[in-house]
């Protein structure tokens, strides 16, 4: 597959480029179970293969242009309406709206406990690294980006951050691999790594799981599946 390369929108200064906002449970990751609200960003600068949320970065997708311009005023409330104070600031990539984001988090109070889903090829800013649980998932040779997609000095940055997890998407032994060199190259802290197969369905997940559980064993990493592909399917809003 080809992958195309994003055109960025004009990202402003006050406000989000929002793809969606929806109440789920976290599938993946540390969080994995727990209910949470989820904003879903528009906009990426990595081009993965695989990408499942490909509507947030490809102009040739079909729903490439439904997202909306949310200022902070209008989505505090909105946020606030929802059973729960997790919430899961997604993309495309997050670090792209640092400037807004940071905006956000001066207006909800100690009790959100927030995540921010990370491609780990941009620093973010400091304010974010120390309020938020980082989930970093550096992309792997499987993904075919065509832009740079690890960067040794940011993830060092990032993993210094007060609750920093690295999440590996793998689709198999080789990328199991290439992940096993990032770890040790960069040093990042082994109880701080996820293993996750690569799937947009159970069967592709259990496939991609088996050709590297044993690979995990050895390494004394942890492996979690996607929880909302298993309940759901590849389905948006869930």
């Amino acid at each position: 597959m080809t992958s195309t390369l994003p055109v960025r929108p004009f990202v402003r200064q006050n406000r989000f480029l929002v793809n969606e906002i929806f109440y789920s449970i976290q599938g993946e990751g540390a969080s994995i179970g727990l209910p949470a609200i989820f904003l879903r960003l528009q906009v990426c600068n990595l081009t993965c293969d695989w990408c499942d949320t490909r509507y947030t970065w490809d102009i040739n997708h079909p729903d490439y242009n439904k997202y909306r311009e949310v200022s902070v005023d209008e989505l505090v409330p909105l946020l606030e309406s929802y059973p729960c104070r997790r919430l899961i600031i997604t993309g495309g990539e997050p670090f792209l709206h640092a400037a807004v984001i940071e905006q956000l988090l001066e207006r909800l109070g100690p009790e959100w406990q927030i995540e921010i889903e990370t491609n780990g090829t941009l620093p973010g800013r400091a304010s974010i690294r120390e309020r938020c649980q980082l989930n970093i998932s550096p992309k792997l040779p499987s993904a075919h980006n065509r832009a740079k997609a690890i960067r040794p000095a940011v993830l060092d940055l990032l993993k210094q951050s007060p609750n920093p997890w690295f999440k590996f998407v793998v689709a198999g032994q080789a990328d199991f691999e290439a992940m096993v060199k990032v770890i040790d190259e960069c040093g990042l802290p082994q109880e701080r790594i996820i293993v996750m197969p690569e799937g947009q369905d159970p069967t592709t997940l259990a496939e991609h799981a088996l050709e590297v559980v044993e690979l995990v064993k050895e390494k004394g990493y942890r492996l979690l599946p996607r929880l909302h592909v298993l309940l759901y399917g590849n389905r948006r809003g869930v």
